[in-house]
């Protein structure tokens, strides 16, 4: 490639009157050109998108090509998110910006072939007859100052012949009580066995004593909430409490998603409270009730939270936020209710819920989640990373039904994302959405197949979501739009949950030879 030339010198040269300001201009661009040669990737990454924003191109195609060569092998996400870079594609018609891809390319090729990804599969034999959790009464209350919690938690069980309970709670927990039938009972609370997606947590094993069917467990302890991570969708302390699934702070059913959840809660006052239930306020308390059927019970209080709610289509749609932009705010209520109307129509289905909350905060380590009518994201603004972080999201409210800790997870995580490119092609078109084909074509050539792969393995993510993902667009191409999106919406119509559901669906809407190239695609 050519060497840079001094970003927009003749520009300034012949449109600033002022000979000191041309000057000043010329040798701060030289400056960021030469710096450019020897710098971090996140600089030079900078770098570029400063030159990018200024409109200097050679100046950015020479820090494009530096960091391929720096670091173009070594950052194996490097070419798929400039790809998506949104400050990048004013410039995709340069032929510079096709040999940047091209070495991108090679290098990740070449790195991938020395280096292979270790893809760990799911040797686990999953029980069907573990005890199961159907509803939880708790009395929850919460000293911020304190940093602690104190629950009384009363769970109806069904111990399914079992002669004990797994559950898994917060690492620092102090048990008072654990009771089956209103007697004590033998327990074990392992805090060196933790379960998957909740950390730091310890099993706690509960003996049935007499019981084999159902019973109920009554439970008492105390939760220390003063070592919370802090990249971790939880916190406890003047700015913002939030308990969730993930910190693990009632006892936790990991193998079923089925229970309710009525909840007390008395807090600090002054607090405002939200989470991801139906919420009604007492004279000096709290109440959260879950009647719908899941897994999660999220928390969450401040004394700063707003709150925005739009009707539309007899959808009601409540963005709740934490030290997030009012207009931005705004916009994301409006955008959510577009994203449910296009996949309603997509699918020809109506979500599953009429309620959606959104909790928006900008602490954390980035990321989102969905549960049935609540989405909480970490953000700080709203841009196309989170339009399109909304629209997996609420993908979910279509796409869920599948067990999450195992590889049938891409039946939730491929299909959400899946839609998610869609409603990306329908907000900003089909130069954007090629743009993120090409990115995740380039996240699933090094990805491990889908089939078998244990959901905690290294680079799961890549899998599940790029490449199930980029399966479901060479599908569509392969057997049209009709045909596909009819599929899609018999698949969403059944909640499929299983992979032996998808293959019978598909079977009976597919031809033998397109059910054939589904199966090399999930072991290739």
């Amino acid at each position: 490639m050519t060497s840079a030339t001094p970003c927009g010198a003749a520009e300034v040269f012949f449109s600033t009157p002022d000979m000191k300001t041309r000057t000043i201009a010329i040798i701060i661009a030289l400056l960021q050109t030469i710096a450019a040669a020897s710098q971090s990737e996140s600089t030079l990454y900078g770098h570029a998108m400063n030159f990018a924003r200024q409109g200097c191109k050679d100046s950015l195609f020479y820090s494009l090509d530096r960091m391929a060569t720096l670091y173009g092998a070594r950052d194996a996400d490097l070419l798929p998110e400039l790809l998506l870079e949104p400050r990048l594609r004013p410039y995709h018609n340069d032929s510079r910006w096709i040999q940047v891809k091209d070495r991108l390319r090679k290098a990740r090729i070449e790195a991938a072939s020395e280096s292979p990804r270790p893809c760990q599969t799911d040797t686990a034999t999953k029980l069907d007859n573990t005890p199961i959790v159907n509803s939880y009464d708790i009395d929850l209350t919460i000293d911020v100052a304190a940093k602690r919690i104190d629950v009384r938690a009363d769970i109806d069980i069904d111990f399914r012949g079992n002669s004990h309970a797994d559950l898994y709670l917060w690492r620092y927990t102090q048990l008072s009580r654990v009771a089956v039938n209103g007697r004590a009972t033998r327990y074990e609370f392992a805090k060196d066995i933790e379960a998957p997606w909740i950390s730091p947590s310890g099993r706690l094993r509960i003996d049935a004593g007499t019981a084999r069917g159902a019973a109920r467990i009554t439970t008492a302890y105390t939760c220390r909430l003063d070592s919370i991570p802090e990249d971790g969708f939880a916190a406890c302390d003047s700015s913002l409490v939030m308990l969730t699934y993930y910190m693990g702070w009632y006892p936790i059913d990991i193998d079923h998603e089925t229970s309710t959840a009525n909840i007390d809660i008395h807090i600090t006052p002054g607090l405002e409270l939200t989470g991801s239930g139906i919420i009604s306020r007492k004279a000096d308390s709290w109440h959260m009730a879950q009647p719908w059927e899941g897994f999660d019970y999220t928390i969450i209080a401040s004394p700063d939270l707003k709150q925005k709610t739009v009707s539309h289509n007899k959808r009601k749609i409540e963005v709740v936020s934490l030290g997030f932009p009012d207009a931005d705010a705004d916009t994301v209520a409006v955008r959510s209710a577009e994203i449910m109307d296009y996949y309603t129509r997509l699918y020809r289905l109506e979500p599953n819920g009429r309620q959606l909350r959104i909790f928006l905060f900008p602490a954390g380590g980035g990321g989102a989640y969905s549960r049935r009518n609540f989405i909480v994201c970490c953000c700080q603004r709203y841009n196309e990373w989170l339009y399109q972080l909304l629209a997996h999201e609420i993908g979910h409210f279509w796409w869920s039904s599948a067990p999450t800790d195992q590889w049938e997870d891409w039946l939730n995580e491929s299909f959400a994302q899946y839609s998610s490119l869609c409603a990306i092609k329908q907000h900003l078109g089909s130069a954007v959405f090629d743009d993120y084909i090409e990115a995740y074509r380039e996240w699933a050539r090094t990805a491990c197949p889908i089939r078998g792969l244990n959901r905690q393995a290294n680079g799961a993510f890549y899998t599940f979501y790029h490449k199930g993902a980029v399966l479901l667009y060479d599908l569509q191409q392969r057997i049209g739009d009709k045909a596909f999106f009819d599929l899609m919406h018999h698949l969403a119509a059944k909640r499929i949950g299983s992979q032996h559901d998808f293959e019978a669906e598909t079977s009976r809407r597919l031809s033998h030879d397109d059910c054939l190239w589904i199966e090399h695609r999930l072991n290739q």
